[in-house]
């Protein structure tokens, strides 16, 4: 029995049914939970311990699969790395993420213009006809710093197009300095964003926006969801392609 678990969790505890014959009339539902209490392996044999297993999941890069029943109460678990189509696939099953509450898709969105930390300017003629990126998040934001190695790969995939990725951050110069020292994010960052984040009336974190060329928003939500930066990578690629 395999699983593509859907979304990011603080906690796991997943529930795998089976039906057990027993001599009474009525068949027996056993409940295998996928919890601290369960036995996760590897391919090679190798048992992992919860909190390391549970941080592989949390990727989106890997699936489990029940493979022994004896003990209902510590099940063992195959934890397996997922192919490229089958995460695609998993991500095009499940539900778009959840919407922001604070943009709306076929909104227009107005450009402004700002100096990012590295001292670069950006007027509202330099995102004429761009794809803009947003991005709001604050360095306490667990979910926000969990997600910047996967927008880091969204900047680099897109080096050579017309899109713009711009972080809004919550916190000062100096605090987004030092946490940059330890984790690189290479959107365009603009410290003491509150501004901006009150002005559309942004108070979920992280936040993510596509506008596409023509100014409008064709995607945006809060939170981080296992398909969160597909949707984001989908919805930029539609911006491009779109004229």
């Amino acid at each position: 029995m395999k699983i593509f678990l859907s979304f990011y969790f603080a906690s796991l505890a997943f529930s795998f049914s089976s039906i057990a014959q027993t001599n009474q009339s009525e068949p027996t539902k056993i409940t295998y939970k996928l919890d601290q209490n369960a036995q996760v392996r590897g391919a090679n044999g190798m048992e992992y311990p919860y909190m390391i297993w549970k941080k592989l999941m949390q990727t989106g890069k890997f699936g489990v699969e029940l493979v022994d029943k004896t003990n209902p109460d510590a099940p063992i678990f195959l934890i397996y790395e997922l192919t490229e189509e089958e995460i695609s696939a998993r991500n095009d099953r499940m539900a778009k993420p959840i919407e922001s509450g604070s943009f709306k898709d076929g909104d227009e969105f107005k450009p402004f213009n700002f100096r990012d930390k590295e001292n670069k300017k950006f007027k509202t003629e330099d995102l004429a006809g761009k794809v803009i990126v947003l991005n709001f998040w604050f360095i306490n934001c667990p979910p926000c710093r969990q997600e910047i190695p996967d927008l880091n790969d969204l900047v680099e995939q897109y080096k050579e197009k017309d899109v713009v990725f711009i972080a809004l951050a919550l916190d000062s110069w100096t605090d987004i300095d030092n946490f940059l020292i330890k984790i690189p994010f290479n959107y365009h960052i603009l410290p003491d964003s509150r501004f901006f984040a009150t002005k559309y009336g942004v108070k979920s974190y992280p936040t993510h926006v596509v506008i596409n060329k023509s100014n409008k928003v064709i995607f945006q939500t809060t939170g981080l969801g296992m398909n969160t930066i597909y949707w984001v990578k989908k919805s930029i690629d539609q911006a491009l392609t779109v004229q």
